[in-house]
């Protein structure tokens, strides 16, 4: 006789079914789980996910000349500083309503402020001015804490990643300077033969970093973008990028293994974080314009969509994966030249347009 469907299943005693029933019971009703893991839990769970904003929820036009950075803070979910050239820094809020309000207008420098940054911790910012300074502004007792001083107006700041008391600050003509807070002097020089510092960022083994700086002339294509050893101030290469344009903003992608570069060319370059750091050439992100203008860009905390500002005003999403745009939305009548990702909200977007117009997108 035929037997079919007929499924063996092991012998298991009483006394096993017995342990194995109360360590079940044990585990379904235990409850002392924290709270705290159950945020992380979730907030892990949102930052795989990720939606294109379509409408503008919010906009405010508080700044009165071209908006330099936009910085959201590392900890607070709605809180992000912008900074600008008419000598300003202003720290928003995002209300129950997704409405920005101005929560405090600093100003401290005598000229264009460049560039912001929060610490680590988010109770400090580190601002960079055409007035020759960097400094260090304490969020919660409204003071300047300390001044640092420049022989050349400062366009860029970066705090290491894991020293609090260490930066980096990128000139105009005077090189990039390593700086430790508790003191008023660089504690190291970095020099070469480049232009006016765009951007700085601090590659994954915090040993090394890359600089990207204005194209000069001709015959110095193969220094806009520079890889040093942050200890022995050495340079490692300066030949990654050997098209003859700037690239205005540097960014880690979230694999932890390529960067970002903008170029003024029109497109988004990819390298490796690893020598010899080669560049991408099957990989770039084309179609917005950005020539004559310092445009921004951010990458989604998975790295699923890139956002980029554009000199026509739009705001273009390219799929990370394939760099196709995914859809291209106008933000702005001006240049839209700054754009920041909420790490913790992901389908807000903040705009900061060339007339100082700042925009919520979701």
């Amino acid at each position: 006789m035929k037997r079919n469907n007929i499924q063996i299943k092991p012998y298991i005693s009483k006394r096993v079914k017995k342990v194995n029933a109360s360590e079940t019971e044990q585990i379904t009703t235990n409850n002392e789980i924290p709270s705290s893991c159950i945020d992380v839990a979730c907030n892990d769970i949102k930052s795989k996910y990720h939606s294109i904003p379509k409408h503008e929820v919010s906009s405010r036009n508080l700044h009165t000349n071209v908006i330099s950075a936009l910085e959201w803070h590392p900890l607070q979910r709605n809180i992000f500083a912008s900074s600008s050239f008419d000598k300003t820094i202003i720290i928003w809020k995002v209300d129950h309503k997704n409405i920005l309000i101005k929560s405090n207008v600093i100003s401290i420098h005598g000229e264009a402020v460049k560039h912001v940054e929060w610490s680590r911790s988010g109770t400090q910012l580190l601002t960079a001015s055409l007035d020759k300074t960097a400094k260090l502004y304490d969020v919660i007792s409204g003071k300047e804490c300390n001044k640092f001083e420049h022989s050349d107006k400062v366009t860029s700041v970066l705090f290491h990643p894991t020293e609090n008391n260490i930066f980096l600050s990128g000139t105009s003509s005077a090189g990039i300077h390593a700086w430790d807070t508790r003191q008023n002097d660089y504690v190291r020089n970095y020099c070469s033969h480049f232009g006016e510092v765009q951007d700085l960022l601090f590659l994954p083994n915090e040993d090394l970093f890359v600089s990207s700086a204005a194209f000069t002339k001709k015959n110095s294509l193969d220094k806009t973008i520079t890889v040093w050893d942050f200890k022995s101030s050495a340079i490692f290469s300066n030949h990654i990028y050997q098209e003859p344009y700037t690239c205005s903003q540097l960014k880690l992608h979230p694999n932890n293994k390529s960067f970002l570069a903008q170029s003024a060319a029109g497109y988004i370059a990819m390298f490796d974080v690893k020598s010899p750091w080669k560049l991408n050439k099957y990989k770039r992100y084309e179609g917005h314009q950005s020539v004559g203008y310092h445009i921004g860009f951010d990458v989604t905390s998975n790295g699923s969509f890139i956002y980029c500002g554009d000199s026509n005003g739009y705001l273009y999403c390219y799929d990370g994966y394939t760099s196709n745009v995914k859809i291209k939305l106008k933000i702005f009548e001006s240049p839209n030249v700054k754009v920041a990702y909420s790490k913790f909200q992901s389908s807000m977007i903040v705009c900061g347009s060339w007339n100082g117009k700042i925009a919520l997108w979701e």
